[in-house]
């Protein structure tokens, strides 16, 4: 393995909610404090076209590994190790050698592919496709491999058949989810009847990584399949959508088989979750009208009245240094002054916007984040030509929420396409 310290130059210092510092008058233990920042935590990424690398926030102190081409890429619950996804293959790495260990070495002909991996609430599992190796070929997964990432190896749940024309792609999510205590519930292969073709019957079954058994929890009508779930405590609800039957109506069914909503008329769910009073649904459709524009619903179980709601999901809020602040990413179409990281007081809401930004994440007592150094752009070329792409730059910025700092941490101009940080195990950051 080769180690290539990384020069990180740090600048730009900004601060909101505290007065502009002066460019004239950098604070005297700026240097420092990037210095301390820039050692919190600990980064793993893949830039297109290069091998993981591991490095501290800025770059620096950087481990090259000789894993390449990496879609995914996630911190492992003993921070000592990271899960990868490659060509097919699953890998741990150690953080510390870049060693990289395969998970499946007794099946060196098949691939096991996940965009995101499916991972267990305590971190110990992670569901992906598993389908024999067909270069240049669609995948034909025939089951989900659950991989155990402390003791190694995988076990197959299910089966799965699919139409050729109805395939997953490389790209396409697992039908599995993870109940909060660890319960794996999977939209597998059922019962053919006769003269019925091959991927129109499904079921939806729940297997227990510890018994390593399998209970079914519904077997659903033909053409259709489970394409979302919910839980909420002991209860769960999950979308049956129509996939050969197109003329079956989504519905939200619960764990019991009662049907807790039904869409008016044909169209999609493409979400659904409980609200945390256990009192309603939300729901992400696809309006049926001829707009095919995404709607948000909010539907109390058994009754048919819904109502319009704004967003499905509140933004996600990370917790800062300051117990009285938290930080969110916000986007909202063709609006960007209400898009971006936003300071949010806990006590009354109120948002202040800090600025472009996306992906906070909490290291220490600071909020890191990404914001755009150089954006992506076409290529300027024939018109009879698809435009091709070229790749922006991004680079990570640090959030102080005690005194309202902005710190830049990187100017690499990082292209990642697959990253995670971790924090590391220090004393909180000095102002």
């Amino acid at each position: 393995m080769l180690r290539k310290p990384v020069a990180a130059a740090l600048v730009a210092m900004v601060v909101v909610g505290a007065g502009a510092a002066r460019a004239e008058d950098p604070p005297k233990d700026e240097a420092a404090r990037r210095a301390a920042l820039a050692k919190a935590g600990r980064m793993v990424r893949s830039d297109r076209g290069k091998p993981v690398v591991f490095s501290d926030l800025d770059g620096g102190n950087a481990l090259e590994t000789t894993v390449e081409n990496a879609t995914s890429l996630k911190w492992l619950r003993d921070g000592k190790r990271v899960l990868a996804t490659t060509d097919g293959r699953v890998l741990t790495i150690d953080s510390a050698t870049g060693k990289a260990t395969d998970l499946a070495p007794d099946a060196p002909k098949d691939v096991f592919v996940a965009w995101t991996p499916i991972l267990s609430p305590d971190g110990r599992y992670a569901v992906y496709w598993h389908s024999p190796r067909r270069d240049h070929l669609p995948l034909e997964p025939f089951a989900y491999a659950v991989f155990d990432l402390e003791s190694g190896g995988f076990t197959d749940v299910g089966t799965l058949a699919f139409e050729s024309v109805r395939r997953p792609g490389p790209s396409e999510r697992p039908f599995a989810w993870w109940s909060p205590e660890g319960t794996l519930y999977a939209c597998v292969a059922g019962d053919l009847q006769r003269d019925e073709q091959r991927g129109s019957r499904w079921k939806l079954v729940r297997w227990s990584p510890s018994g390593k058994t399998t209970e079914t929890v519904a077997e659903l009508p033909w053409g259709t399949r489970v394409t979302q779930t919910a839980f909420l405590g002991d209860r769960v609800a999950y979308v049956i959508d129509a996939q050969q039957q197109y003329r079956y109506v989504p519905r939200v069914v619960s764990g019991k088989g009662d049907v807790l909503f039904e869409l008016p008329e044909y169209g999609l769910i493409w979400g659904v979750r409980w609200e945390a009073d256990g009192s309603a649904l939300r729901l992400r459709i696809q309006a049926p009208d001829a707009t095919h524009t995404t709607k948000f619903w909010r539907v109390v179980p058994g009754e048919k009245p819904k109502v319009e709601i704004p967003e499905f999901d509140p933004p996600r809020r990370v917790a800062t240094g300051d117990p009285g602040v938290g930080v969110e990413a916000r986007w909202k179409m063709d609006d960007p002054d209400a898009s971006g990281i936003f300071r949010i007081a806990e006590a009354t809401g109120e948002a202040t916007r800090i600025g472009t930004g996306g992906d906070p994440i909490r290291v220490g007592d600071v909020v890191v984040f990404w914001r755009v150094t150089i954006p992506s752009k076409q290529k300027e070329g024939p018109y009879f030509e698809a435009p091709e792409t070229i790749p922006g730059t991004d680079d990570l910025w640090a959030y102080d929420a005690r005194d309202g700092a902005v710190i830049r941490l990187s100017d690499c101009g990082f292209t990642s396409r697959a990253w995670d940080i971790r924090a590391n195990a220090a004393e909180p950051t000095k102002r």
